[in-house]
């Protein structure tokens, strides 16, 4: 009869949780939350960025609810299970633009173009009680061309940003200024850049008292990739080093830095095509090694974005497969950039798949967007082996309408996702974050419970054998 109880036992709990399992499996198939709706309104919410804290997610977009762009911060403080309203910190200073985020700690520091002057201005405004309130809106660019696209950085109590300048019509620079007191003042702009010829697109990166600026300039004839470093916290920079320094375009350059070693890619044309390059300096940036060809494809790559974790540098890129798909391609490197792998097509489907985004604090993760339903849908996949392998793409937005510009930020426990959402003009941003995709058994789930419940069944029937307890008929 016990063995008859036991195996009852065994059957019923067994078929309990797995009827639990398949119901959530069924209710969160792709591994994430429903969809929240973060903006809310009847405007167009667009560009959305993300930063996340702790367990407090920061939200900031542009925003026309009020009858111009303005740009709006809601936070979470749950993990991003709810958000609060949505607070204009703009307070229509002007036609405003390309918001960016910085956290350190209880600090949160935005930047943003606005037309203020008529001519746009870099907008800085911060806060200090984790993005409860907000100081007034500051112009810490105040010269006299048109400022855009900025970038900022916190490390500690000091504050980084970087953008294009328009020195004349025919003449852009990079400026730089930083802020040693969390925000409170800034130090007068240095043009970093300071050649001839325009210099735009300026990507940072920051390691320890290093700070790394990287930008595309065509003063000699055509693009090159420049990058300039400063060893003492932004006070004074480097003469910039072409680190492309060939005869063809080279562009839209990213930049990563761990401890003194620093990696710089972009889109370069030297094979007659573009493919995506990248260049290692192993001595905090005053010389880079010779660039490597890390897509070598005879069709088009671009728009690239990396990562680093240890001594792995995972980049992500747009292949062309033909005039109408475009596929996500990642390659690896796990000698710290001096050699990458074959690359992989990660999407591997008939619509355009693109404009990826890639974070690796554990598994790898990469995001993107993708037509294949249709519309432009938010795509999610992950390895966890290194990207030996990656998963089958998940749907996370799964809307009839459009869906672009998505965001991502991984921990060691969570993944966020961030885009807009809708028809042209009528934006909303949504959010979402993982439910089971991290972390998750995937299909080995329901075997690794019900062998649980086996061990516990198992210690159980042993239990009450030594304890003698009789089982009633």
């Amino acid at each position: 009869m016990k063995k008859i109880y036991v195996l009852s036992l065994f059957v019923i709990l067994t078929l309990l949780v797995l009827s639990i399992n398949f119901r959530s499996v069924e209710a969160v198939s792709s591994g994430f939350g429903t969809p929240i709706n973060i903006s809310g309104n009847h405007g167009d919410s667009i560009l959305p960025q993300m930063a996340v804290s702790e367990n407090n997610v920061y939200v900031v977009w542009n925003d026309n609810s009020t009858g111009k762009y303005g740009i709006l911060v809601a936070k979470s403080t749950d993990g991003g299970t709810t958000f609060g309203a949505p607070v204009d910190i703009s307070r229509n200073i002007g036609s405003s633009a390309s918001p960016q985020f910085a956290v350190s700690g209880n600090d949160v520091y935005v930047v943003w173009q606005a037309k203020t002057t008529g001519k746009y201005q870099i907008i800085f405004a911060k806060s200090t009680d984790g993005g409860a309130t907000f100081s007034a809106p500051a112009n810490i660019s105040n010269n006299s061309g048109d400022s855009s696209y900025p970038k900022i950085i916190a490390s500690e109590n000091n504050v980084y940003v970087t953008w294009s300048f328009t020195v004349t019509n025919k003449d852009y620079d990079v400026l730089f200024t930083k802020s040693t007191d969390g925000g409170a003042t800034f130090s007068t702009p240095a043009n970093i850049s300071n050649n001839s010829g325009d210099s735009g697109l300026p990507q940072m990166a920051v390691s320890g008292n290093n700070v790394y600026v990287t930008w595309e300039n065509n003063g000699l004839g055509n693009f090159e990739v420049f990058v300039a470093k400063s060893t003492d916290n932004g006070n004074t920079f480097t003469f910039p080093v072409n680190v492309s320094n060939n005869e063809t375009p080279s562009g839209a350059p990213q930049i990563i830095a761990s401890g003194n070693n620093v990696y710089v890619s972009w889109m370069d044309k030297t094979s007659g095509n573009y493919d995506v390059f990248v260049a290692k300096s192993n001595n905090a940036g005053s010389t880079f090694g010779a660039p490597i060809n890390v897509s070598k494809t005879p069709k088009d790559s671009g728009y690239q974005q990396m990562t680093a974790s240890g001594n792995n540098i995972y980049v992500v890129w747009t292949e062309t497969i033909s005039d109408k798909n475009y596929d996500v391609f990642f390659a690896k490197s796990t000698d710290g950039g001096s050699a990458f792998d074959t690359p992989v097509n990660i999407s591997n489907n008939v619509g355009q798949s693109g404009w990826a985004v890639v974070a690796a604090p554990n598994n790898i993760y990469v995001a993107w967007e993708d037509s294949t339903a249709g519309n432009y849908d938010m795509f999610i996949t992950k390895s966890t082996d290194g990207g030996s392998t990656f998963g089958v793409p998940i749907n996370v937005s799964n809307t009839p309408e459009e869906s672009g510009f998505i965001q991502m930020i991984a921990t060691n426990d969570s993944v966020y996702l961030l885009w807009h959402d809708g028809k042209l003009n009528q934006h909303d941003v949504l959010f979402t974050k993982s439910i089971t995709f991290v972390p998750e058994f995937g299909a080995l789930a329901q075997l690794v419970l019900v062998v649980a419940l086996i061990s516990i069944i198992l210690i159980y029937t042993k239990t009450m054998t030594r304890l003698k307890i009789r089982y009633m008929p």
